[in-house]
């Protein structure tokens, strides 16, 4: 506030009002400040000025003599270098209150946000973004299962079966009567399944050889009646290829997978080759996951 000596307020108006401003010089005409001289120091810059030389009249002097010696002054005064900044200044002080104000309610808002998160509370807006997200990514991910799901329920009964021997008739009739013989002859005499599990259909896979002379067999999808004559077909395949004695050679039957099943038994083979390595023994993989291996009802191995 403008002031007066023998108060904090420091505006001059005699000589025991101002016992030490005899030293001081005015900011406008750098004259000594006499005693008797009505003076007013600046709020912002702290010199004395004379009222004369500030153009402060009379009554504006008086005016602010008054309220300094209230309790609380309210009115405020800057000397004519000082007024332009101390506006702006009192300006930039306000917009930065505010600005802190908006800081502090946002600031209060995110913290909300954030407490309502942690507690799994979401706002109209955050629920309508997940649901949507999860919608877009959701029916992705909906349909690549169904149409998964589908494609193994389509091959719930079908086999593969790899490295049996290939005719080379170019007639397609004969290689398919080969085909058939060399079935009957892996599942009947070598496997030794009964002669009610039939194939109701076969084929090879992929497009034969031009040149088929020492070509890599063609695996053969085996479709049969059932998923139990399916596994029944599986069980004895491998209690024969564990035998002591063993007619199958290099042929291997395998379940006729999905791409999806196919990346799912390669990381569940390496997961089977480490236990195995820790010293795990007899496990073998079932439907998808690894798992002991267990004697059915007729004492063979499943």
């Amino acid at each position: 506030m403008a002031q007066v000596s023998m108060n904090t307020r420091k505006v001059s108006t005699s000589l025991t009002d101002k016992p030490k401003k005899s030293r001081e010089k005015c900011g406008e005409c750098s004259k000594v400040v006499k005693s008797e001289e009505k003076a007013i120091q600046c709020e912002l810059c702290e010199i004395w000025f004379h009222s004369s030389c500030q153009y402060v009249d009379d009554d504006q002097y008086h005016a602010l003599e008054a309220d300094s010696r209230k309790n609380t002054p309210i009115l405020h005064w800057f000397c004519i270098y000082c007024n332009k900044s101390a506006v702006k200044l009192m300006s930039g002080l306000v917009k930065l209150q505010r600005q802190m104000d908006d800081i502090q309610e946002e600031l209060a808002k995110s913290t909300s946000r954030l407490s309502k998160v942690e507690a799994g509370v979401f706002t109209p807006d955050m629920n309508g973004s997940i649901i949507k997200l999860v919608d877009d990514k959701g029916t992705d991910i909906r349909d690549g299962m169904r149409k998964d799901y589908l494609e193994m329920q389509k091959r719930r009964n079908n086999i593969i079966v790899y490295n049996l021997k290939e005719s080379s008739d170019v007639e397609t009739d004969g290689r398919k009567e080969y085909d058939s013989r060399a079935l009957a002859d892996l599942f009947y005499s070598k496997i030794g399944v009964p002669r009610s599990v039939e194939p109701k259909a076969f084929y090879r896979l992929g497009n034969r050889e031009a040149n088929d002379r020492g070509a890599k067999s063609r695996p053969i999808k085996v479709i049969l009646s059932n998923e139990w004559e399916k596994q029944q077909l599986l069980n004895r395949f491998m209690d024969v290829k564990r035998g002591e004695i063993s007619d199958v050679g290099d042929v291997h039957i395998g379940h006729d997978q999905t791409k999806w099943e196919q990346l799912e038994y390669k990381k569940l083979k390496e997961e089977l080759i480490r236990r195995k390595q820790n010293g795990e023994s007899d496990l073998v993989i079932r439907d998808l996951q690894i798992r002991k291996r267990v004697r059915n009802w007729s004492g063979t191995n499943a």
